[in-house]
């Protein structure tokens, strides 16, 4: 029996035929999804995924296939990720339940579960249960080389927290319906209340699942995560706040993986539509300089951290430095050659067409290279090949997609890709390389790396139209109360349509982009001020509620006394 890593693609066309002939029924009643049908079809890394959950064995596979399309049919599945709407109500991404945040020392990204968020009954079962699979599918990628980190942040949770009905769901989709989404799960500062509950979960997982789930505290977590990508409470140094965002959250569904060397190449010679550009580049704050071999390299202060901190844990022990030089945007030392070198830029970014730009990959040792590509943030991105074999002396081309939907985003300066590299056997094949960046990336042994950041140029009339947009949210300020905390001396535009002479103020004379901004900020204060008054309005009740049960207490004590008095008069 072939491990799933290794097996050659025959066997996952004796898989794939099995499934089709014996549930062929099935298809043609469409118990199951179309689009779920097709993926069976062309997509064989998503058939290892299936073979490696079912523990190698062809037959297991098929029923897993059977049962996995047949919930996503029931579910919906194929239909949480529509442009343009959320699968369910904004209340539930208001909370921060869960979101997408920093990466762990393998560069698997985090997705957090803040589990304190979390009341049982506070909303209908079907929407948490569709709430969490949009997460799921948003992160899938239908293979089992692109996994997350699933974290549990438990910290400050209490009885009030559990649902066992949904840590089943959670455990049923992460055991059999979302295969190879995660890579292993942390749970982190779990109370010792919950140690009964845990339990019973355990019955709920195989043996080898239950190896994928570390528990740790704030000292023990370090030794999976580095430290600049943890927040403040959990022993960091990540002061990031959640805050809801829409345009985050509403994207397209995800793009299929080419199905053929042909398809790939067709699409890799698509090039970009142009436009006027305007020459502003959107780059990070606190910028400082650091020396990368005898070659100055522009990096941020995060990023600096971010470098140092997986250089150390990528790179060998004993590894003899080597002669890097950077120039003219091209990194190249004795081994590899990378285009461009330091940043990666994509111009026109208007938010209408998907931009396409090309990383070359040359290689310049006498032995055969594996490389893999990392991305900060691949819902954005598309990387075609993400992993691949650079033969002696020849070079490749990797394809960078980056999606229109993410164009407008204040983020992209923050996103980071990482090449990773290394000396293999000139036998190794493609279907090998999942397995085996896994098993190098554990052993941190002779892997190399270079990391590029993201460089994003808007049109000029995407600028615009953002500025637009932005303050366009801004319509339902209330100015009495943004002037008691900004001052009186700034203005607030009610309705951005009508021109008035007090349009002239402070915020007026900005420019638009700063404009947006304080509006922006205008907009979130106006919620939180909001809030704050919701819940001065509760406190009153509450207090009204008190006083009134005070008064009745008093009246009822006084009543007791008089009818004391008055049997005591009686008697004596």
């Amino acid at each position: 029996m072939s491990s799933y890593a290794t097996a050659p693609e025959s066997v996952f066309d004796q898989i794939r035929s099995n499934f089709l002939q014996k549930y062929k029924t099935n298809i043609e009643k469409e118990i199951y999804h179309p689009k779920d049908v097709e993926r069976i079809k062309a997509n064989s890394n998503w058939l290892r995924a299936f073979y490696k959950h079912s523990i190698d064995d062809s037959d297991k596979t098929v029923e897993m296939i059977h049962d996995v399309l047949k919930w996503r049919k029931d579910f919906d599945c194929n239909n949480l990720l529509i442009p343009g709407k959320l699968p369910v109500p904004e209340e539930l991404f208001k909370k921060g339940a869960l979101f997408r945040r920093n990466e762990d020392n393998q560069c698997n990204p985090l997705l957090h579960f803040v589990i304190k968020t979390h009341k049982k009954d506070q909303f209908p079962a079907e929407q948490i249960q569709r709430f969490i699979a949009f997460f799921f599918e948003k992160n899938y990628k239908f293979n089992t080389e692109d996994p997350i980190v699933l974290l549990l942040d438990m910290a400050d949770t209490g009885y009030s927290n559990l649902d066992m009905d949904l840590i089943k769901f959670i455990v049923t989709c992460l055991k059999t319906y979302y295969p190879g989404l995660i890579d292993y799960m942390i749970i982190f500062q779990m109370p010792f209340i919950f140690n009964a509950a845990w339990k019973i979960i355990k019955n709920w997982l195989p043996p080898q699942a239950i190896k994928l789930i570390k528990f740790v505290d704030k000292k023990s977590i370090k030794e999976l995560v580095h430290e600049s990508q943890l927040f403040v409470h959990m022993g960091g140094t990540d002061t990031y706040k959640y805050t809801y965002i829409r345009d985050e959250h509403v994207i397209k569904p995800a793009i299929e993986a080419f199905q053929s060397v042909n398809e790939f190449e067709a699409f890799k010679s698509i090039e970009p539509v142009k436009h006027d550009r305007i020459e502003e580049e959107y780059s990070e704050e606190n910028t400082i300089k650091s020396f990368k071999s005898k070659s100055d390299v522009i990096e941020t202060s995060s990023t600096k951290s971010k470098r140092s901190s997986k250089a150390s844990l990528l790179a060998p022990k004993n590894s003899i430095k080597q002669e890097e030089s950077t120039s003219g945007n091209v990194f190249s030392n004795s081994i590899i050659s990378i285009s461009p070198g330091d940043q990666i830029e994509f111009s026109e970014c208007d938010g209408k067409n998907d931009n396409i730009q090309h990383i070359q990959l040359k290689n310049n040792s006498k032995t055969t290279l594996a490389y893999k590509i990392k991305i900060t943030s691949p819902d954005k991105f598309r990387v075609k090949p993400g992993t691949g074999i650079i033969p002696i002396s020849e070079s490749v081309q990797v394809m960078v997609n980056f999606l229109k939907d993410y164009h407008l985003s204040n983020n992209n300066h923050r996103d980071k890709f990482l090449i990773l590299w290394t000396e293999v056997s000139e036998n190794i094949q493609p279907n090998e390389l999942n397995d085996f960046w896994k098993q190098a990336s554990l052993k941190k042994e002779n892997i190399h790396d270079h990391k590029m950041k993201c460089v994003v140029r808007r049109t000029a009339h995407t600028k615009i139209s953002e500025a637009s947009n932005l303050s366009e949210k801004t319509e339902c300020v209330a100015p009495a109360k943004a002037s008691k905390i900004l001052g009186d001396n700034v203005i607030v535009n009610t309705k951005m349509e009508e021109k008035k002479p007090e349009a002239n103020g402070l915020i007026s004379s900005l420019p638009k982009d700063e404009t947006s901004f304080i509006n922006l900020k205008l907009y979130n204060l106006d919620k939180n001020v909001n809030e704050i008054l919701l819940n001065q309005q509760n406190i009153i009740r509450t207090q009204s509620f008190l006083i009134k049960l005070f008064y009745i207490l008093l009246i009822l004590n006084m009543t007791f006394i008089a009818v004391q008095t008055d049997f005591f008069n009686r008697y004596v």
